[in-house]
């Protein structure tokens, strides 16, 4: 298998092309080789309408032995070669469908299933077999591989090529279709690779996957295909005690994932549905580990929007049963601006009025996704002691402590030194 390099990426595989010999045949040998190839069982025209035939060798068939020096380079020739051909599969859907010629006794050879097709118990006596959920490049790749155990994969049919390797029993494929995805799995396509990993049942890729999520967390889930991912993938990210990441960045990405789905479903992108299609993930997202100014972010505090926010049934809640406890067990006189400067702002004695909690984002309490009585036990969990029980994980992750920041020491890249890639960064 044969890889290349550039910007990181999945590379093509471009394997070698086998050009067998012309030798110089005489009238009688081109007759003989015509009769040959319209003799039975040796490949014949295909009837009108079917579909196409692609890539067959066009050579003189007359003596072709004489040209191979080895046993691989006779079956190598054969590979999608009509000559002494008895089975052709249709392979693919519609327009893209493509004829395939091939051999019982190969395939047999080289698979458990289509031993048990050709000559189990309720082996098939048709002379053409379709395939439609197979794609015609990644049949053509388990073909090659069992002709010449040549491997033709890229990042456009590696997937297709495993699946099709699985349904037809070819471990040896399937091990170096695990192998080209290890070699390219990268931060950015970590997730989407775990997707498959988990369908494919590869656990030993879908590990690697995982570390690679553990130690760029940020960057997995900024990667644009991860919203595509399936609710039991995220439910497996977001129950990983590892992830390097602080739990408000977690649940913004949580939250963009569920606008995707929705849309996927068809479903307005409200805060009921939302929920809805999050479903089994709410509850592993670690609210707990959140400060109190990641909860309660989106809205800079001042006293004059004070009622406007109050207006808000949650928070209104939320201050009226705080402003008890405070009074009851604390012996103390809250209003609800100052409660909600000390609820939002404990750390800014000087210039709450203007504190900007990160305005950039709507944290948990104002998204709309949670219950009233979740925020109103949150907000309890956060401000006093003892702190009521709450229905959330609260057990810290191996990740980020204090504030995150990232640090380039080298903002540009030179291409004379042929590498591609981003200038380095240390988080």
């Amino acid at each position: 298998m044969a890889t290349g390099s550039g910007g990181g990426g999945l590379v093509s595989n471009h394997g070698r092309q086998e050009a067998a010999s012309n030798s110089v045949q005489s009238g009688a040998a081109v007759a003989a080789a015509a009769a040959m190839c319209n003799a039975p069982g040796s490949g014949s025209a295909a009837p009108p309408g079917s579909p196409p035939v692609l890539g067959l060798h066009r050579e003189p068939v007359y003596n072709w032995q004489a040209t191979k020096s080895s046993l691989k380079e006779r079956f190598a020739f054969l590979f999608n070669n009509e000559l002494l051909s008895d089975v052709r599969f249709i392979v693919g859907k519609g327009r893209q469908a493509q004829r395939i010629p091939a051999h019982k006794f190969v395939l047999a050879a080289g698979s458990a299933v289509f031993d048990a097709m050709f000559n189990g118990g309720m082996a098939t006596t048709s002379a053409e077999i379709e395939l439609p959920d197979v794609e015609p490049a990644a049949f053509l790749a388990l073909l090659r591989f069992l002709y010449s155990d040549e491997i033709h994969i890229g990042p456009e049919t590696v997937m297709t090529t495993l699946y099709t390797a699985k349904k037809y029993a070819v471990p040896a494929l399937e091990g170096h279709c695990v192998e080209f995805l290890t070699k390219h799995l990268r931060a950015d396509n970590a997730l989407m690779l775990l997707t498959q990993a988990r369908l494919f049942d590869e656990p030993q890729l879908a590990s690697l996957c995982l570390d690679i999520i553990d130690k760029s967390t940020a960057d997995a889930i900024n990667a644009e295909g991860f919203t595509d991912i399936d609710l039991d993938t995220l439910c497996a990210v977001l129950e990983r005690d590892t992830l390097s990441i602080r739990e408000n960045r977690l649940f913004g990405a949580v939250v963009r994932w569920a606008e995707a789905e929705c849309y996927r479903q068809q479903l307005p992108p409200t805060s009921e549905n939302k929920q809805k299609v999050l479903g089994k993930a709410l509850p592993l997202i670690r609210f707990p580990l959140m400060t109190v100014e990641e909860f309660a972010a989106g809205k800079q505090i001042t006293k004059n929007n004070t009622a406007k926010i109050l207006m808000n049934p949650t928070v209104c809640m939320c201050v009226c049963v705080c402003v008890c406890v405070c009074a009851e067990y604390c012996n103390a006189t809250l209003t609800s601006y100052t409660f909600i400067m000390f609820l939002l702002c404990p750390n800014k004695s000087n210039h709450r009025n203007q504190f900007d909690i990160l305005s950039c984002a709507t944290g948990p309490a104002q998204s709309g996704i949670l219950f009233d009585r979740e925020v109103v036990n949150l907000f309890l969990h956060f401000t006093v002691n003892p702190k009521p029980r709450v229905d959330y994980i609260d057990r810290p992750r191996c990740c980020l402590r204090g504030e995150e920041c990232s640090i380039n020491r080298f903002q540009q890249v030179e291409s004379r030194w042929g590498y591609s890639g981003t200038s380095d960064r240390i988080r």
